[in-house]
């Protein structure tokens, strides 16, 4: 007996609306058949015969399994969502997609609707208000982060959980991470250095990006002022067309400096100027999901001097010339990301990507005379400077919910390789490759009970890498009460500029060590 063809349509039982990413799969007598519902929440199934079952997932819905019982061409189903909306799902360490309170490491999220509310800009203007993080601001470095007592250099920081380089002082300028196209940050307190390596001692923030795919174009604009000088506009246009997603982003933020004494030529807060660019490309294919994303940002801070005077003597007349030396530190980063989701069955997935980034940094000290307004570069070791990173880095992992509701694991690599490029380091150039073979599970012995270890293996070009083990308990007491319990070995490599700084003149002599 032959089945026929069944069109299904996958909604939103409150909104109605077409449910895009559910997992279809068709369970016959004979085999089983999965797709991956479109933009219009449509699936195709070319035979189905009465007495088969379908089976829908998906990750913000209940699950929902029904028979058919007799021959049909077309057929709706509504799915229920979760008590938690989408941007409560995180992926940050887990082994599978999962709520937010059901996670085994205490894990908080800032939603989009949350950044908005608060007029955040940047990742600086986001965490200045939270109770559990202090953040630092430095005139010339930036701003820093505190979490858990550490600093900066033990936290790490991803975007779509790649690394984010480019730290000055061991600290990542927070203010250089834009969210104009950011759906979330996933906070995790304690150590992932299993999952995510070095520099994750203190915690992980991950950063994701908006991937949420539209039926029609959509554009949007945001425009922010303040009194103290302050100008950002920035705006955002996507485009689909069938099963691929084009998202644009452009911005441009600004900020005058600001001295409480208004006749004072060298600010306290200096006058910056940024522009951004985002590229998002996605195609979906029936199971697999193709991501190309680039980012780029520019950034010009300007330090004025104090105004010194000096008396020059020319056609045998004495010139008095007011005199200042400036500071400016120009910073650029770029980024590209390919990514790829296959997934090989509603239980298994495959994520995997590949990322180069490009950060570099210039400061020039100019010698201007404000009476005649010439400029001239000032002389010294430590006035002219360039300082670049480059990283290439490529991470693969399985996912395998290999008993839903007992046990499920992860496994995978994850390879890192840095290139550090300065007049400041021990012969101008200096390299670093860390590749890491991890795994981890997540076992559920009874209702209530989520016990997780991991493990991590690592090779470093420049030292010796330890094992590092971690192990994770949540115990759901009531609806109310969670107790979360966890041990991991934090671990924290030595940077660059730690191992080969080399700044000597007639007032410094600062060396690295080698032997960390």
């Amino acid at each position: 007996m032959h089945g026929q063809g069944l069109s299904l349509r996958i909604g939103d039982e409150h909104t109605g609306l077409p449910v895009e990413g559910a997992h279809v799969t068709l369970l016959g007598e004979a085999d089983t058949t999965g797709t991956i519902s479109g933009l219009d929440g449509q699936v195709k199934f070319e035979a189905v015969r009465p007495g088969d079952k379908v089976r829908v997932t998906h990750v913000a819905y209940r699950t929902q399994e029904v028979v058919i019982h007799n021959e049909r061409k077309t057929m709706q189903l509504f799915l229920q969502p979760l008590q938690n909306e989408l941007n409560e799902v995180v992926v940050t360490g887990q082994t599978m997609p999962v709520q937010a309170r059901d996670a085994v490491q205490s894990i908080r999220v800032i939603d989009a609707r949350h950044i908005e509310e608060q007029a955040a800009v940047n990742l600086r203007d986001l965490l200045s208000n939270d109770l559990s993080i202090r953040v630092s601001e430095d005139a010339i470095l930036g701003s820093g982060i505190n979490l858990q007592g550490l600093g900066g250099s033990k936290v790490k920081i991803l975007i779509d959980g790649v690394p984010v380089i480019g730290r000055l002082d061991g600290e990542i300028d927070l203010s250089q991470i834009n969210l104009n196209d950011i759906e979330r940050v996933e906070i995790v307190e304690g150590p992932m250095s299993v999952p995510y390596g070095t520099d994750a001692v203190a915690g992980t923030l991950n950063l994701i990006t908006k991937k949420k795919a539209t039926s029609r174009v959509k554009a949007k604009l945001n425009a922010y002022y303040e009194t103290a000088g302050r100008y950002n506009v920035d705006g955002t246009i996507s485009i689909p067309i069938r099963k691929t997603q084009t998202r644009l982003s452009l911005g441009r933020n600004f900020f005058g400096g600001y001295d409480p004494d208004p006749g004072k030529r060298n600010l306290q807060w200096n006058p910056k100027e940024q522009y951004m660019a985002s590229l998002d490309v996605q195609h979906r294919f029936t199971r697999l999901l193709h991501r190309y994303r680039s980012d780029f940002f520019d950034e010009e801070i300007r330090n004025l001097g104090d105004v010194n005077y000096e008396t020059v003597f020319e056609d045998s007349v004495n010139y008095t010339h007011a005199i200042a030396k400036d500071d400016y530190y120009f910073t650029r980063r770029f980024n590209n990301t390919l990514s790829a989701h296959y997934y090989v069955a509603d239980d298994i997935k495959v994520r995997a990507f590949l990322a180069y980034n490009d950060y570099r940094r210039e400061k020039n000290t100019l010698r201007k005379d404000l009476t005649s307004g010439e400029e001239t570069p000032a002389s010294g070791d430590d006035l002219q400077d360039t300082t670049r990173f480059s990283s290439l880095s490529s991470r693969l992992f399985f996912q395998h919910d290999w008993k839903p509701g007992l046990l499920n694991y992860q496994f995978g690599y994850d390879v890192n390789y840095e290139e550090n490029r300065g007049q400041r380091l021990a012969g101008d150039y200096q390299n670093i490759t860390d590749a890491a073979l991890f795994t981890i599970w997540e076992y559920q012995p009874f209702l209530g009970l989520k016990v997780q270890p991991g493990l991590r293996y690592a090779y470093n070009s420049r030292f010796e890498a330890p094992l590092i083990s971690s192990l994770a308990l949540r115990y759901a007491v009531d609806s109310l009460w969670v107790l979360r319990a966890s041990y991991g070995q934090g671990f924290r490599a030595p940077s660059l500029k730690e191992l080969y700084f080399l700044f000597v003149d007639e007032n410094h002599n600062i060396l690295g060590n080698e032997d960390l």
